[in-house]
């Protein structure tokens, strides 16, 4: 049987400066303009990605030291953990290390959980010297930043399937959607079809704000910004109501929702199919409503998803722009029998489950890890020592 034991002992309180030290950087920084897509080395700056860039300035590459290095974000109050030499970019970007009694990967997790007030384009270093840092001994440290850095691991390990699974995804979507590979069991030619043939086209009609919005809304109503943010090629579930009463436009199971104004290039691009009728459809959507006999609602969201170019060319307005039934009846795709529709529908659809749930896995698994932070560096639990 084991005889492991807990770590124990009291933690340490120690303010900023006697836990870190700030490395001058300025001798490796790189302007934007010689940012690379491709080059020797890595480019690291205040933002959310990791590397941002490459080159290959090997003058000015920063040589990482062996317990890695700690980036701040002077204006993004972003902390990083590097373990790599690195270009520098961006002017706000920070370099900090520990002191020689100190695992930087410890106090890179401590650093990123503290709280430092956010404000605005400015400089925030200024609020780290004023942090304190609970501070075990310095085996406990590495056996803390191993576990944590394990946990990211399978967070970065779910995060890079879950690209993989996307772009097979995409590539199937081109492949199924175009005729250019058939599913078993089907042949025949593919119709080339203008969506004003099929389609009628309406607005929603309501004229409801969030702030009219509930999660127990005694009548169930979608608003046309949650078509960027919660839905995807179908809406299954709606998760918004509202008790007004006035008249609305009710949906019918297969119309297909897209936003009508004041959207991104990229935004024009987004489509849902709807599951049930007598929804609420708010104002800005505009409303596909297609025969289901004759095309599945799904399969259309799919086919404006991947024509997004020629979306694009429907649109009308500079800054803000707007898509009108009018155009959008120009829209052109090809299809096939609604039998075989169906089918393919079936098979992105599986892969967009699988998607979602390996999606939720990783959500858990980031929750399940702030919540192991915030126990493990505050020393509330206490790790197992090796053995």
């Amino acid at each position: 049987m084991s005889n492991q034991q807990r770590f124990s002992g009291e933690w340490e309180t120690k303010r900023f400066e006697e836990v870190f030290k700030r490395l001058n950087g300025n001798f490796h920084k790189i302007p934007t303009s010689e940012y690379s897509f491709n080059g020797l080395h890595p480019v690291i700056d205040q933002g959310q990605k990791t590397i941002i860039a490459y080159s290959d300035r090997t003058e000015k590459l920063f040589k990482c030291p062996a317990n890695g290095v700690i980036v701040f974000g002077d204006h993004t109050r972003i902390v990083k953990y590097v373990d790599m030499d690195f270009l520098i970019g961006a002017d706000g970007t920070q370099l900090i290390t520990t002191r020689s009694d100190g695992i930087t990967k410890f106090f890179f997790y401590q650093l990123s959980k503290k709280d430092i007030p956010n404000t605005g384009y400015n400089r925030h270093f200024k609020f780290l010297i004023d942090l304190t840092f609970e501070i075990p001994n310095i085996e406990e440290q590495r056996a803390i930043a191993e576990v944590l850095s394990d946990v990211d691991g399978l967070i970065n390990a779910l995060d890079a399937l879950i690209a993989k699974k996307r772009a097979i995804k995409q590539a199937t979507m081109q492949q199924l959607l175009t005729g250019k590979t058939r599913l078993p069991g089907f042949s025949g030619d593919w119709e080339t079809k203008r969506l004003g043939e099929i389609a009628s086209f309406f607005k929603g009609s309501s004229l409801f704000t969030k702030t009219d919005m509930s999660l127990d809304g005694k009548r169930r109503c979608i608003h046309y910004g949650e078509l960027f943010t919660t839905y995807g090629e179908c809406i299954s579930e709606v998760l918004h109501g509202t008790d007004r009463e006035e008249s609305f436009f009710l949906s019918v199971s297969n119309d297909v929702l897209m936003p009508a104004s004041d959207v991104t290039p990229n935004g024009l691009a987004t489509a849902s199919c709807i599951s049930e009728s007598d929804i609420i459809l708010g104002g800005d959507i505009l409303v596909i409503r297609v025969p289901a006999e004759v095309l599945n609602g799904v399969f259309l969201a799919y086919a404006i998803k991947i024509n997004r170019n020629q979306v694009m060319q429907l649109v009308t307005g500079t800054t803000v722009y707007h898509l009108y039934g009018r155009d959008m009846a120009n829209f052109s795709f090809v299809m096939p029998s609604v039998q075989e529709q169906n089918a393919i529908v079936r098979v992105l659809s599986d892969m967009d489950a699988e998607i979602a749930a390996l999606e939720q896995r990783r959500d858990k698994t980031i929750a399940i890890k702030q919540g192991m932070m915030q126990q493990l560096l505050t020393g509330k639990v206490r790790l197992l020592k090796s053995e």
